[in-house]
């Protein structure tokens, strides 16, 4: 009888450490997200985020993934690589390995080609496998507009519902989805006078996903080039002055809809506003948005009166093409202006000993005339 009993306690307690201490890679415990940051067209940056939903730490994790014949993984930073054949996998470095409940860490990687990770594992486990709770509610107002003759730009309302933080994937004409930002994604490249369709879906932090919505369409313009009137004239505006001017005050007091904003700069061949904010942080990027909602648009500018331009500042050509790329696709941008230093300022430029705006500094805002 004690031998039983004993024998029965034992096969509880080990049932018991079933239940209450899944792998780590467990359904609902650590999940793996891909995001796309920037696509040239023959390549892309990428990375992937895990997120440790768990209630105990994680320590080390493996992510893995196939890539279709044609694309391969280059470059790659934060994880250690193991490739055989088509199939790719990272290992977190002695620095990241460590996740605890509710961290995150990631990794980034370039692709040359435009295929897209498939089949991809979490320790062996399915990166999409979800919490199984409740998916988060289909993006609802999903619209198509601010037409050009290469561009059109899905927005939508945000969903609720879901395990976390909620995300949205936009499928162009039913292709694979593309990770968005926030509640509008711009698709680029389009050919004019021509229709496409989108749908969106939600996918929460657990990686529960919504069904898509209905296919909203939308035509682009008939020219290639911009719509008519559309950035004929776009005055500077100094980004870096303080307070951080304000374009819809700037199209109010002067009945223009476009600007040239100024200027992105070099940090270590790093792209930065004014040596200031990152641009792949979407810095001023709601303002941005204000400006096409009312049926204008923006350039942005590199260089500056006292910055360092990009191309002075990147011995390579690849890490100066992916900066560029960084900015045109944080912002998707149809316009891009390079500017030499103080020539294009109406007013004197700064003595070399001023420095920069620091956020917290004061100065007036300056709108300067356009090219």
């Amino acid at each position: 009888m004690r031998r039983s009993l004993t024998l029965l306690l034992a096969l509880f307690a080990t049932l018991a450490l079933f239940v209450t201490a899944p792998p780590a890679g467990a359904a609902g415990g650590v999940l793996a997200v891909f995001a796309k940051t920037s696509d040239w067209g023959t390549g892309y940056q990428a990375g992937y985020t895990v997120t440790n939903n768990s209630s105990a730490g994680v320590n080390g994790w493996t992510v893995g993934f196939d890539l279709p014949s044609g694309s391969t993984v280059g470059s790659y930073w934060d994880a250690l690589l193991k490739r055989d054949g088509d199939h790719y996998s990272f290992s977190s470095r002695d620095y990241n390995g460590s996740v605890a409940p509710g961290a995150s860490a990631g990794f980034g990687f370039l692709v040359s080609g435009g295929g897209l990770p498939a089949n991809c594992t979490l320790n062996g486990a399915s990166c999409d496998s979800g919490s199984g709770g409740p998916a988060p509610s289909v993006p609802a107002g999903v619209t198509v507009g601010s037409p050009t003759g290469s561009s059109l730009t899905v927005r939508w309302t945000a969903s609720t519902g879901g395990s976390g933080a909620v995300s949205y994937e936009v499928s162009q004409g039913g292709a694979a989805p593309v990770a968005a930002s926030g509640t509008s994604y711009t698709a680029t490249g389009l050919q004019p006078d021509t229709t496409y369709s989108f749908r969106v879906r939600a996918k929460d932090a657990a990686g529960n996903t919504s069904a898509y919505g209905d296919a909203v369409s939308g035509t682009t313009s008939g020219s290639g080039g911009p719509a008519p009137g559309a950035v004929r004239t776009a005055p500077y505006v100094d980004m870096g002055a303080w307070p951080t001017p304000s374009l819809a005050a700037a199209s109010s007091a002067s009945g223009l809809n476009s600007f040239t904003l100024a200027f992105i700069t070099a940090s270590n061949c790093k792209a930065m506003w004014f040596n200031a904010y990152d641009p792949r942080t979407g810095w001023a990027k709601d303002q941005i948005d204000a400006v096409r909602a009312a049926g204008g648009d923006v350039k942005v500018s590199f260089g500056g009166a006292s910055g360092v331009e990009l191309a002075q500042a990147c011995t390579d050509v690849n890490a100066l093409y992916t900066e560029y790329a960084a900015v045109v696709d944080a912002y998707h941008l149809t316009y891009a202006d390079s500017t030499s230093r103080a020539r294009r300022w109406r007013s004197p430029p700064p003595s070399p000993a001023a420095p920069r705006r620091s956020p917290g500094s004061s100065r007036p805002t300056r709108v300067c005339g356009s090219r």
